[in-house]
């Protein structure tokens, strides 16, 4: 199956409900980002998922892992989404991480973003490996104070290479610093 040029090979799924409750599992053998040539670029194997929703929340496990021992892809996410209404919601991880290119990476267990009609607020959505980092903090809205702000912290260009595969472009060196994002109101 290919949406959008993502080719899921192997699916299978099912549901229950039991009392308020919805449980539904999803398993994908691969998911290629570059569906033309799945057995290189950017993909990944034995995709799992377990999802389950009551009354206003879902909570969710992500896992997958290609198991080999080298060139290693794997990782699993848990977390939850809220809906207060249907434009308004809050969604948070309890646990990320993920190895990839031999390269230990994670999320911090506080991550939260706030959704309303008016605005999108990111609490310290920080993803990190050793001492190499980058944070997602702030409030994008139309006021003029709110800023949404990126932090890097020794954070190498090339991990952005695995989602430039298959272009002509690949980037290096190393970014410290902030940028802000911000609606302009002039």
């Amino acid at each position: 199956l290919v949406i959008s040029g993502i080719a899921l090979d192997e699916i299978n799924f099912k549901g229950e409900t039991t009392g308020d409750e919805f449980d539904f599992d999803l398993a994908v053998s691969r998911v290629a980002f570059q569906a033309e040539d799945d057995t290189n670029g950017l993909g990944i194997d034995n995709f799992k998922t377990h999802i389950v929703s009551g009354n206003d929340s879902v909570k969710y496990e992500v896992n997958w892992d290609n198991n080999l021992q080298s060139n290693r892809n794997k990782g699993s996410v848990s977390g939850f989404v809220r809906f207060a209404t249907l434009q308004n919601m809050e969604a948070g991880i309890y646990s990320a991480e993920a190895e990839y290119e031999g390269n230990s990476w994670k999320i911090a267990d506080d991550s939260r973003i706030l959704i309303d009609t008016s605005y999108i607020n990111v609490h310290k959505f920080k993803v990190y490996k050793e001492d190499e980092s980058f944070i997602v903090d702030g409030i994008l809205s139309d006021h003029p104070e709110d800023t949404l702000s990126v932090y890097f912290n020794k954070w190498s260009l090339k991990n952005f290479n695995p989602l430039l595969e298959g272009s002509s472009l690949s980037v290096a060196g190393i970014i410290n610093g902030r940028f802000g994002i911000f609606r302009n109101h002039d």
